[in-house]
């Protein structure tokens, strides 16, 4: 078995490992909360995604809602290269449901789970349990992506930040205080 070492780091309940992976196997990554995880897995198949863990808002994108104590590969993904996951939704103060968030290696975005707030990027509130794409306007390609607790960030290959969800605090970056069922461009110095 190859050698890999991990850093966790608990930050507002997130728990995020990154796998380093020796030269003979590709890297991984494993991202989730307290009660679900997201696992990207190069095993048999490059960037394969797996999850586990609880899954009553279909977090989980296995298309179903029950909770599962073993990973499982999200099968919609199987055609598509996994390159970043990210898991928000619940943290150590309030109790919500959980959402994911995955980019492929074509810089797609796609999500699934709870969608009280947007924090989707589907358009509309509903939530999902099997993986749908993210409503862009942008042309390029996603880079990066994180969600919070009711909301969700990218950035784009050319610089751009978008955000979406929950805004009753101002954390969009927006300028006001509503909520964003798809995502917008953050405009200003950055």
């Amino acid at each position: 078995m190859d050698k890999r070492r991990c850093l966790f780091l608990l930050v507002v309940g997130l728990l995020l490992c990154s796998f380093t992976a020796t030269a003979k196997s590709p890297t991984a990554e494993v991202e989730g909360e307290a009660e679900e995880v997201v696992a990207a897995k190069p095993k048999r198949r490059p960037h394969t995604l797996f999850a586990w863990g609880r899954n009553n808002a279909g977090q989980l994108g296995l298309g179903h809602t029950a909770d599962v104590d073993t990973p499982q590969m999200v099968s919609t993904f199987a055609a598509k290269e996994m390159k970043k996951v990210a898991a928000g939704g619940a943290n150590e103060d309030i109790d919500r449901e959980g959402f994911s968030l995955v980019v492929s290696s074509a810089g797609n975005l796609f999500s699934f789970g709870f969608n009280k707030y947007g924090q989707l990027g589907t358009g509309d509130k509903i939530s999902r349990s099997s993986l749908v794409p993210v409503k862009f306007a942008h042309q390029g390609r996603i880079l990066q992506v994180d969600a919070g607790a009711t909301f969700s960030v990218a950035v784009t290959d050319s610089g751009q930040v978008f955000t979406w969800g929950f805004n009753g605090n101002g954390e969009l970056g927006l300028g006001d205080l509503r909520d964003r069922l798809v995502p917008e461009l953050v405009k200003g110095q950055l």
